[in-house]
């Protein structure tokens, strides 16, 4: 059973987490967190368990979302794709355009788990929330598997020296936020 909250008081979710990890080991972290925090969406638009605790859900779920996903985004399409082989560009190009395709509905979610975690109890806005999930959970499932199945073992391949440069782009965002 995935918990509801994992509120930790303060500071987002985080992504990949640990700068010692290989780049390869964050992107399946990061992976691993949207899993998660997708289910946990779920289980709060089924309004699983008792309100506050529901609230600190979706507060944890729009601060993931709000953050570490999109970081996880840009990481890819600016920070690892344009590193990868030439041949590997149309798929990454589908990748990148998964990103923008989900970006909008990604936000509604934000959107309706803001106002959960705020103490709103309004059904619509739980059947909005749910509608979305329904919607969005399918796509980024698919879309995971796809980048673990063709590009993320492309990674592991890189040049030491490209990873290290993509590191440390994707440390730059995060320290920009």
């Amino acid at each position: 059973m995935i918990p509801m909250g994992l509120s930790r008081g303060g500071k987002g979710n985080g992504g990949g987490g640990g700068r010692n990890r290989s780049l390869n080991e964050r992107l399946l972290r990061c992976h691993e967190k949207i899993r998660t925090f997708l289910a946990i969406a779920a289980r709060v638009a089924a309004r699983a368990g008792a309100p506050k605790e529901r609230a600190d859900a979706a507060a944890d779920v729009a601060r993931y979302f709000g953050s570490a996903f999109f970081d996880h985004a840009a990481d890819e399409d600016e920070s690892i794709f344009p590193r990868l082989p030439q041949e590997l560009a149309a798929l990454a190009a589908r990748a990148g355009a998964e990103h923008v395709r989900d970006e909008p509905i990604v936000r509604v979610m934000i959107e309706e788990c803001d106002l959960i975690s705020q103490g709103v109890e309004d059904e619509a806005v739980y059947e909005k929330l749910a509608g979305v999930v329904s919607e969005l959970t399918p796509r980024l499932l698919e879309h995971l598997t796809f980048e673990e199945d063709y590009l993320i073992p492309a990674v592991s391949e890189l040049d030491p020296a490209l990873q290290t440069a993509a590191l440390e782009e994707m440390a730059q965002r995060r320290d920009a936020r």
